[in-house]
C-alpha cells in the first residue's frame, strides 16, 4: 500500500476503535491474540501457514475453541476492511492477513 493508503487504514482503525471507547481496552488484548493466532500456524519444516488471514477468511477456523473468543476483534476488522474497500482514496484491496497484523 501507498503512504496515503496506510494513512487511510490508520484513520479507519482510529475511527472504529475510538468509537468503542471503554470496549477498546478489552479488545486491545484480543487484537494481540488475534495476530498471534493468525501467525502462529507457521510451520518451519514445510514453510506453510503463518499470517494468512485465516481467522477472517475461514469460518471453520473461527469456530475452533481456541479462537472462539476472538469474534469481537474479527468483527471490528471486518467493518474496517469493508470501509477501506469503499473509500475512494484507496486503490487496492487490503488482505485479511495485512489487516490482522497491522
Amino acid at each position: 500500500p501507498t503512504k496515503c493508503e496506510v494513512d487511510t487504514v490508520v484513520e479507519l482503525l482510529e475511527q472504529t476503535l475510538g468509537a468503542a471507547n471503554g470496549a477498546f481496552r478489552r479488545l486491545s488484548a484480543q487484537f494481540i491474540r488475534l495476530a498471534f493466532h493468525d501467525a502462529g500456524t507457521f510451520n518451519q519444516n514445510t514453510n506453510q501457514g503463518g499470517a494468512n488471514g485465516c481467522l477472517i477468511n475461514n469460518p471453520a477456523m473461527r469456530a475452533q475453541d481456541e479462537n472462539s473468543f476472538l469474534q469481537d476483534p474479527i468483527a471490528a476488522l471486518e467493518v474496517i476492511r469493508s470501509d477501506w474497500e469503499k473509500d475512494p482514496s484507496t486503490c487496492i484491496k487490503i488482505s485479511a492477513a495485512d489487516l490482522i497484523q497491522f
